[in-house]
């Protein structure tokens, strides 16, 4: 189980182990964890000055910890609000909200993304 903050509370012999901090230290809010736990999604408010929120992405590296975040691009970061991504269970698409309205895109970011960042 994954909380916002973001930390990770692993399920072992039926009972939630003590909270852990992913390293590199991961801040932000409303992940989305692949089914197979090997990338994330999540919101925070980037540097950007009069930005509220952008969308990151991160990947498990073979050692359990996970890359710096990658902020997505600019298709889907605007100067808007975006929040809550979701990609459906087939990693086709991506839905995440834009000023409370929902939005989708197709997820082969996730594919090229991972190629540059996991060389």
């Amino acid at each position: 189980m994954y909380a916002s903050g973001i930390i990770r509370l692993k399920f072992i012999d039926g009972e939630y182990q003590p909270p852990e901090q992913l390293m590199p230290e991961i801040k932000g809010t409303h992940p989305f964890i692949s089914a197979d736990e090997s990338f994330m999604i999540f919101d925070k408010r980037p540097m950007i000055e009069g930005n509220p929120a952008d969308l990151f992405i991160t990947f498990r590296n073979s050692n359990d910890t996970w890359t710096e975040p990658v902020r997505l691009g600019e298709e889907i970061n605007t100067s808007a609000l975006e929040t809550n991504a979701f990609v459906t269970p087939d990693e086709n698409y991506m839905f995440f909200t834009r000023k409370f309205d929902i939005y989708w895109v197709k997820a082969d970011f996730v594919g090229k993304i991972k190629n540059q960042v996991l060389k």
